[in-house]
């Protein structure tokens, strides 16, 4: 018996639901504002590189100032020393990366535009 009324509402929501989808609107097609605020691939994928970049050069901030700290907390320690140092070059190299990510965007559209 629960099974025949749980199809049975089921039935009825479905049904009820699909009505709803296929009434028209009578003032004309209803139109959705672009969320991603892109034209074209090329638009796009310069808004998310450019989002990302901003993220890349705030965490390599953070990350300077870390490497700072473990500059000054290494206590003479050589293996600490060493540590922060190759985290610094790492932090650097990646920011260099951040840093031409959008040049190699408009080399590549550069590419492919006719």
């Amino acid at each position: 018996m629960k099974k025949i009324i749980l199809l049975l509402v089921t039935t009825i929501l479905f049904l009820g639901i699909g009505g709803f989808c296929l009434a028209q609107d009578p003032t004309g097609p209803i139109s959705f504002p672009n969320p991603l605020q892109a034209d074209s691939f090329i638009e796009l994928l310069d808004n998310v590189f450019s989002f990302l970049q901003y993220i890349g050069i705030a965490l390599a901030v953070i990350m300077i100032i870390w490497t700072g700290i473990s500059f000054m907390t290494a206590g003479g320690d050589p293996e600490k020393i060493k540590r922060a140092k190759t985290l610094l070059i790492y932090v650097l190299i990646g920011l260099g990366i951040i840093l031409i990510g959008r040049g190699i965007i408009f080399v590549i559209q550069d590419i492919l535009s006719p």
